[in-house]
């Protein structure tokens, strides 16, 4: 009766057979919710777990001790939706914290230090416990329950970071390796079959995921719980099969971008393996393909733009955007096409349900009926203001800058950046320019809004704008690059980014830019 307590869910429950065993004594239960699993050529490898309770987190460091285990890899989140997934059993950065106290046993855990290594979107923590032995904490944060991440490269990358930490520890003794996220059976699955998959890749040239997911759940109930995590097993070993490793040193740079045949293979390699998910039901419907510029560039309904229904209208309103995952997970951006003459009140209200409070305008201003201009959907004179349906917009102030306008519009407040220099392509002067746009942005962003990014498509110039930021980032955060599986995540949440051959090299000359002038950008 008190195991039941233990269980964070009724229906997750560990097999007899491989459960883990906790050492008993007459205070303690030998008991936690949590199974051996066994890897492609390895004998429990994992120990696949249910997100701790507050009243089993002693459990799950007393199941961390007794079994030796260097490693914990978390693929959920504290709170997701409103609810409790996990109960946070670490410590505070620089603090202490006991678990256990009895005699056999006392546990002290400490995070060391927060290692910012945001390519899984969460710096990873070190550990001591007792001052004895050092564990990696590894957490994966944007990963939904019952759901699936949008996109892959970085949950790749912290797969990768995992495994060459166990590959170095495992010489002097093998451990298992302890995966949870909330249930210890969705997420955790799809994660443990991905790396027993891996193994059976790299070892045969082939792999059965039905097979794998069918080990697992004789092992422990549930192991990936749905048909889109299922699906995501496939996606992960698709791209890791026709894609390879696509990512390089920064020493590399300039050597790659003299390939040229190699870059123009590359970026045809960018259409190989698509979304999971590439319903546009919202962008397809007939009362929305007047305000669709063009018909290669419609968002997928997974990322579509958020606007609120008003009280009259049957739907909520439509813009041609999208939201875009960004390589620090804190921060919202939104892609758009130029707002057209029959729908700039639904893009202020667009900008207004979201949050948004940086707009960066990368089109040439003009009327908007030819392809490439946008009209000016914004008061043109200081102290001037307009309306956009129910929306008033007040211009305070306008300054010429570097390469670019600078505009406070007060709806609520925002900052608007009108790019000057872009005009058919981007010389070197224009190019220094566009990476100070993405410093100012930068600088100028805040955690609580949102920035939008708009060209004449949402797709190229944006596309650019956005692989360059994310690039830059992640330079600067792990001192490694990866053009093609940046660009690869974007069109993931939009189709098209980085459109040409020629905006994929801009990602590429814009990048070799920031590294000849770092001191100068050294604010992004």
């Amino acid at each position: 009766m008190d195991n039941k307590k233990k269980n964070r869910y009724k229906n997750i429950l560990p097999y007899d057979s491989t459960r883990v065993v906790l050492r008993k004594s007459a205070e303690l239960s030998d008991y936690i919710n949590a199974n051996f699993i066994d890897g492609y050529s390895q004998l429990r490898k994992f120990i696949a777990t249910q997100g701790p309770l507050t009243r089993t987190s002693e459990d799950f460091w007393r199941m961390v001790w007794e079994e030796e285990s260097l490693i914990i890899v978390m693929l959920a989140n504290v709170m997701e939706g409103g609810k409790a997934k996990c109960a946070k059993y670490w410590p505070e950065v620089g603090k202490s914290c006991s678990y256990g106290g009895l005699p056999f046993l006392f546990l002290n855990v400490t995070n060391l230090n927060y290692k910012l290594s945001k390519g899984q979107n969460r710096p990873y923590f070190t550990f001591y416990v007792q001052i004895l032995r050092k564990i990696q904490h590894f957490q994966y944060i944007r990963w939904p329950d019952h759901g699936v991440p949008l996109i892959t490269s970085s949950l790749i990358r912290m797969h990768n970071k995992v495994n060459a930490e166990y590959e170095d520890l495992v010489k002097d003794k093998a451990f298992p390796i302890i995966v949870h996220c909330s249930a210890g059976a969705g997420r955790t699955g799809a994660y443990i079959g991905f790396d027993i998959l891996c193994d059976e890749m790299q070892s045969k040239n082939q792999v059965n995921v039905y097979r794998a997911v069918l080990n697992m759940r004789k092992q422990r109930m549930d192991m990936v719980q749905n048909m889109k995590q299922y699906v995501l097993l496939h996606k992960l070993l698709s791209e890791c099969h026709a894609l390879g490793n696509t990512g390089f040193t920064p020493s590399e740079l300039n050597k790659r971008i003299a390939q040229h045949t190699m870059l123009m293979k590359e970026f045809d390699n960018l259409n190989l393996i698509l979304p999971m998910t590439t319903t546009k039901k919202i962008a397809l419907q007939h009362s929305n393909k007047p305000v669709n510029k063009d018909i290669n560039i419609l968002p997928y309904d997974h990322s579509a733009v958020f606007i609120a229904i008003h009280n009259k209208e049957e739907a909520a309103p439509y813009l041609n955007a999208s939201f875009i995952s960004e390589y620090m997970v804190n921060e919202s951006t939104i892609v758009a096409q130029d707002p057209l003459p029959i729908n700039v009140d639904v893009f202020w209200r667009a900008v207004v349900d979201n949050n948004v409070n940086i707009i960066v305008m990368l089109s040439q201003p003009g009327n908007g009926e030819t392809q490439d201009t946008c009209l000016p959907y914004y008061p043109q004179e200081n102290g001037i203001y307009k309306r956009y349906g129910e929306i008033s917009v007040t211009q305070m102030e306008e300054s010429t800058e570097q390469g670019y306008v600078q505009r406070k519009l007060q709806v609520v407040m925002i900052t608007h950046l009108q790019c000057l220099f872009w005009k058919e392509s981007l010389k070197p002067d224009d190019m220094r320019n566009l990476l100070n746009l993405i410093a100012v942005v930068g600088h100028l962003r805040t955690e609580q809004g949102s920035v939008l990014i708009h060209c004449c498509d949402g797709a190229g110039r944006s596309g650019v704008f956005c692989a360059l930021n994310n690039l830059i980032q992640r330079l600067r955060a792990e001192d490694e690059i990866d053009v093609f599986r940046t660009v690869k995540d974007l069109r993931d949440m939009r189709p098209h980014m980085v459109r040409s051959f020629d905006n994929y090299m801009t990602c590429y000359k814009g990048l070799a830019e920031f590294r000849s002038s770092f001191d100068a950008y050294a604010n992004i």
